[in-house]
């Protein structure tokens, strides 16, 4: 949701939208959303974790990263642009869930408790 959500923000003011970026933003990018979007959800993770989940999802390396000078600069690189996209959203990080709609479109059509939680 946040990298869409940060995308269209930069789509909206005419900035490069993320196409644009090399794959190594991208990942900082990625990991940024998913970094934030754990600490909403206050499933709290290290951002190593983070960093090793998304790198060996791409297939770029399957290595559990090492302490090391080009760890600390990716994760520096990852708090800069967690604070650049909570900036971007001026710090609403509130997102809209469908349950609510769906109840709704299930009450209007008159379908009984038990549908409802098959579907959901």
């Amino acid at each position: 949701y946040y990298y869409h959500k940060y995308n269209l923000y930069l789509q909206n003011n005419q900035i490069n939208n993320l196409m644009d970026h090399t794959k190594e933003s991208h990942m900082i990018i990625i990991c940024a959303c998913i970094f934030l979007s754990c600490k909403v959800s206050e499933r709290l993770r290290r951002i190593r974790d983070v960093m090793n989940v998304v790198k060996e999802y791409n297939g770029i390396n399957t290595e559990v990263i090492e302490f090391n000078n080009e760890y600390l600069k990716e994760k520096e690189d990852i708090i800069i642009k967690e604070q650049e996209i909570l900036r971007a959203f001026i710090f609403n990080t509130e997102v809209t869930l469908p349950y609510l709609y769906l109840f709704n479109y299930a009450r209007y059509y008159r379908l009984n408790q038990e549908e409802v939680e098959k579907s959901l």
